[in-house]
C-alpha cells in the first residue's frame, strides 16, 4: 500500500521505460520520462497537446494509471502502463471508442467530488482540515491512512505508555465485522459503491473489488460467520501472501477437516479436497481489460464449467 502512488521521477516503471507509445485512429500517444519531468503528449493529424505527469498510481505490479493537471483540471490519463503486457493500454474503465477530440484524448477529467477520494486512497493527508491539497500529501499509504493522526500515539509510546496509548489512535480491530469489511471497502469498494459505479465498470472488472465480491458470498453478514473479514485472512500491515497453500488454515478455522464432523466452531467442510481451498473456492479469473488475474472473492461451491458469477 506504501507504493500506491508515486512521483513519476522515482517509479522504477518509468526508469526503466523511458518512452512509451501507443496509436490508435486518429491519435498518437507519447510516455516520455525526462530529467526533470514527465509529458503524457497526444497528437492528432493537426495539432499537438501536452501536461505533465503529476502522479503515478499504483505500484506497477499489475498496472500504473497516471494523473495529469491540463488548465487546471486533473485528469485521469486515457492510457495506463500493463505490466502483463508491458506497454501502453487504454485505462479500465474510460471508453474504447476513439476520442471526439484531442482534449478527450489526453485524459478524462477527474469531478470535483470524486478527486479527493481518489488521492484518499493513494496517498496520505491529501486533504487536510477539510482542505483538499494533493501538493503537499504524502505519497503512498502509511500508518495514518488508516489509523489516523498518530502524534499522541506516538508521543505515548515514546513515554512507555504502552497500555493507556491504545486510546490515543484509532484501531478498525474494534468494528463489527460488517464495519470491517465497509472499513477496507472504502478503498476495495464495497456494494454500495459498485452499485454506483457506470455500466463500463461492471460486469468481469468487479472482480478487484474484493470487498463486494466478499459480501457476496453465503458465509458473510449477518447471516453468515461474524469471522469473515478481510483482515481474517490478510494482515494489512504484512506484505500480500500469494502462496494459496498458507490460507488453508485460515478455512480450517469455520470449517472442518475433510471427514471430520462439524462443531460448534466448525461448519461442515469440503467433500471433495483436503488441501488448496481457495484454488477450488476462491478461482481466479482473467478482467481483459486490466490484462491481469485475479482471486474471486466470492467464496463459493464453483461448479464445473460455471465460469465467472455476475
Amino acid at each position: 500500500m506504501f507504493q500506491a502512488t508515486r512521483q513519476p521521477s522515482n517509479s522504477p516503471l518509468l526508469t526503466h521505460h523511458e518512452r512509451l507509445s501507443f496509436s490508435e485512429p486518429g491519435y498518437h500517444y507519447v510516455l516520455s520520462r525526462q530529467p526533470n519531468e514527465t509529458n503524457f503528449l497526444v497528437t492528432d493529424a493537426t495539432q499537438t497537446i501536452s501536461a505533465p505527469v503529476g502522479w503515478a498510481f499504483g505500484s506497477g505490479e499489475v498496472a500504473q494509471t497516471y494523473v495529469v493537471k491540463h488548465d487546471n483540471q486533473y485528469l485521469e490519463s486515457r492510457l495506463t502502463y500493463y505490466t502483463s503486457l508491458m506497454a501502453l493500454g487504454i485505462t479500465t474503465g474510460h471508453s474504447a471508442t476513439t476520442p471526439g477530440n484531442i482534449e478527450e484524448a489526453l485524459g478524462d477529467p477527474i469531478d470535483a467530488d470524486v478527486l479527493p477520494r481518489c488521492f484518499g486512497c493513494h496517498t496520505t493527508g491529501s486533504t487536510t482540515s477539510g482542505k483538499f491539497d494533493p501538493d503537499h500529501a504524502t505519497l503512498g499509504l502509511t500508518c495514518e491512512a488508516c489509523h489516523g493522526p498518530g502524534e499522541k500515539h506516538v508521543t505515548a509510546m515514546d513515554n512507555g505508555l504502552s497500555e493507556p496509548a491504545e486510546g490515543t489512535i484509532f484501531s478498525a480491530k474494534n468494528l463489527s465485522p460488517m464495519d470491517s469489511v465497509d472499513f477496507c471497502g472504502a478503498c476495495h469498494r464495497t456494494s454500495a459503491d459498485v452499485a454506483m459505479l457506470p455500466s463500463i465498470n461492471r460486469g468481469i472488472t468487479n472482480l478487484r473489488f474484493q470487498p463486494y465480491r466478499l459480501q457476496r458470498s453465503l458465509c458473510w453478514g449477518e447471516k453468515g460467520d461474524p469471522r469473515i473479514t478481510c483482515v481474517a485472512c490478510h494482515n494489512p500491515h504484512q506484505p500480500l501472501v500469494r502462496n494459496l497453500a498458507a490460507y488453508d488454515d485460515k478455512c480450517l478455522k469455520c470449517h472442518a477437516n475433510t471427514g471430520e464432523s462439524p462443531s460448534s466452531t466448525q461448519v461442515a467442510g469440503c467433500t471433495v479436497g483436503k488441501s488448496g481451498c481457495a484454488s477450488c473456492h476462491m478461482p481466479k479469473y482473467e478482467i481483459p481489460a486490466v490484462h491481469a488475474m485475479f482471486t474471486d472473492h466470492y467464496i463459493r461451491i464453483v461448479r464445473p464449467g460455471s465460469g465467472f458469477q455476475p
